[in-house]
């Protein structure tokens, strides 16, 4: 289903190769693992195959070269390691705001949720907010939230690191279901090489190349290991060049596609504007403290501007009063008051500049 020929990354555009000519090939309705020491490339490769890298070389989804991140919206999803849900939102609120977000069609949003609640295990915590969660159910509303998009393809980038055993099979487990079930594709960066046995396809990326791709027991014969765990050991020993050498040829999987999927229609930019601004305004009245320091900003600049405007109006009045001073001494008075009404205004406009910057970055930050 997705798949690369020669895709090579430079860091920072023309220094460093930090991905060298991988040709991989993904294989659909299936869970395939991305392996290999830290800072090998394997979050470098994923996300230069959706293009949100420069790259060269060519990636495709079924068949159909990817030019740029747009081309696989709603076809492909991307799980972080994090979630992005806000912690003063319930799971129910999260799971909801994202179908609003992403799909068209939002007349059977509740049995939707529910849907998606159920598959990530979250049902009898929908009302419980975000921010009180465990870090393995973190994990599961961020799947849920790719969820809501419906693709057929999932990019999981080590969505089980640093989780309990007990956490890390339940996640695991939930993907599995999700490829029997639902016909979904997993692709995940896996650092818990005990975990391969979840797999069906795996990949190894080592200094920036990738050295093999194939089943865990074809891993085992090629890397000539009794087990898993051993792999990073036999890659060192024997350096990169030992291994390029021996580099199987990738199988092509887009024969195993049984059709190509439709993209999810998605509201429109009005649609998703109300959305978040309602979540805005939602989250802006629950958050107590927040709420305070925004009515503070607001209401405490503009009365600041009005103290600095008061204080100059004696000067103005003495001015327009006080006719009887010679001509020299009129000027110097004019002189002196343009002075201080110029440092006056340079703070009240620089005290409105800083209100407004940092209104802004509230905003945006939520």
């Amino acid at each position: 289903m997705l798949s690369c020929k020669n895709l090579t990354v430079h860091a920072g555009g023309n220094g460093t190769k930090i991905l060298s000519d991988a040709n991989v090939s993904f294989k659909p309705y299936a869970m395939n693992a991305v392996i290999g020491p830290s800072g090998c490339g394997k979050t470098t490769l994923l996300k230069a195959m959706m293009r949100i890298i420069p790259a060269t070389g060519k990636s495709y989804f079924c068949d159909e070269e990817i030019t740029c991140s747009e081309d696989i919206i709603g076809k492909v999803g991307y799980a972080p390691q994090f979630t992005c849900a806000h912690p003063k939102l319930t799971v129910r609120e999260v799971i909801e705001g994202a179908l609003k977000i992403s799909v068209a069609d939002t007349s059977d949003i509740n049995e939707q949720t529910d849907k998606i609640l159920k598959i990530i295990g979250l049902k009898e915590h929908e009302d419980k907010l975000t921010e009180s969660l465990s870090g393995g159910q973190l994990r599961r509303i961020g799947l849920g939230i790719e969820l809501a998009n419906n693709p057929p393809t999932m990019f999981c980038d080590e969505v089980t690191s640093g989780l309990d055993p007990l956490s890390e099979n339940t996640i695991l487990d939930l993907l599995k279901n999700l490829c029997q079930s639902e016909n979904k594709t997993f692709i995940c960066i896996i650092h818990n090489l005990a975990k391969l046995d979840y797999f069906d396809l795996i990949t190894v990326i080592f200094q920036g190349e990738v050295v093999f791709q194939g089943t865990p027991s074809e891993l085992n014969a090629h890397f000539e290991i009794d087990s898993p765990l051993k792999l990073y050991d036999a890659l060192n020993e024997k350096g990169l060049d030992y291994w390029r050498q021996k580099k199987p040829l990738v199988e092509n999987m887009s024969a195993l596609v049984k059709s190509k999927p439709k993209a999810v229609e998605k509201p429109s930019g009005l649609s998703q504007f109300f959305t978040l601004l309602l979540r805005r305004f939602k989250l802006l009245f629950r958050d107590s403290s927040y709420l305070i320091l925004t009515m503070a900003i607001t209401f405490g600049f503009p009365l600041v501007v009005v103290i600095f405007a008061l204080d100059g109006l004696p000067q103005i009045e003495s001015l327009a009063l006080d006719r009887s001073l010679g001509v020299i001494k009129e000027f110097q008075d004019n002189l002196k008051f343009m002075m201080q009404s110029a440092h006056a205004s340079t703070l009240v406009t620089g005290l409105i500049l800083f209100q407004v910057v940092l209104l802004s970055l509230m905003g945006s930050n939520n």
